[in-house]
């Protein structure tokens, strides 16, 4: 029953991590219930991200979804090198004071979703205006070291990245998104395997599921008409799920 669970939470965190992001917040507590310490935990969760962002990426790339211009090289190579120096630290430290500011950013992360809303329904086809080269080497060089480090809720801060400081619409951001996270988990789950923190059978029954989830989560952002609507209310969904839960404010309740 317990590996049949992992699955079945593998598969929604690839689908949640598709669309929205924290798909984490799922698999990471339910392989540290499987017996896992957090931080092998951590080094196992990244096999699914590999192999589910893998098959998204060539859903969304199919669907002629994935905006791989010049410009993104900006966007992609700062956030793979700080994700590995970010997956260094995390073999070897753990993040309470990471944890108190990915809180925070969150509740700003929810405020910034409910504030401005069309600027995350648009829908455009068109390429992005030029950005500010080192503003956006800044915001995805802390965003990718932030997924190197623990890769939960990086979804959310990617898609904040790409559709307020880039202007994706929320489609392609989707798509970018989990380009990016491929790029910078691949090098990371090295780190980790040589760091003897990677549970293969645990991770290939996350992974089962996770691969199934990224998938059924890329059809339904590239096929379905109102995509962009159903993203959001998932994100703000997620968003306020992920606050209830960095906060411990579920333990409060219980």
């Amino acid at each position: 029953m317990m590996y049949l669970l992992a699955i079945l939470a593998g598969a929604v965190a690839g689908f949640i991590n598709t669309l929205a992001g924290s798909g984490s917040l799922i698999t990471l507590p339910m392989l540290m219930f499987m017996g896992l310490d957090a931080s092998t935990a951590n080094g196992t969760n990244r096999v699914g991200v590999l192999l589910g962002t893998l098959v998204a990426v060539g859903t969304f790339s199919k669907q002629g979804k994935l905006p791989l211009e010049k410009a993104t090289s900006w966007m992609i190579v700062p956030a793979v090198v700080s994700g590995v120096i970010g997956a260094i630290l995390a073999a070897k430290l753990d993040a309470p004071t990471m944890h108190n500011v990915i809180s925070i950013v969150m509740i700003l992360m929810l405020f910034v979703i409910m504030v401005k809303p069309k600027r995350w329904l648009i829908e455009s086809t068109e390429s992005q205006p030029p950005l500010a080269r080192w503003t956006t080497v800044l915001i995805f060089s802390v965003i990718g070291f932030y997924g190197g480090f623990i890769q939960a809720g990086v979804g959310i801060f990617l898609l904040g990245g790409l559709v307020l400081h880039a202007k994706y619409d929320l489609v392609r951001a989707n798509a970018l998104k989990i380009f990016i996270a491929l790029m910078f988990t691949a090098p990371a789950l090295c780190i980790f395997i040589w760091h003897d923190q990677v549970h293969w059978g645990f991770g290939a029954l996350i992974a089962t599921g996770q691969t199934f989830g990224y998938w059924a989560g890329a059809r339904f952002a590239t096929g379905h008409p109102n995509a962009n609507v159903w993203i959001r209310r998932v994100l703000i969904f997620i968003v306020i799920l992920s606050i209830v839960k960095l906060l411990g404010v579920d333990r409060l309740l219980a």
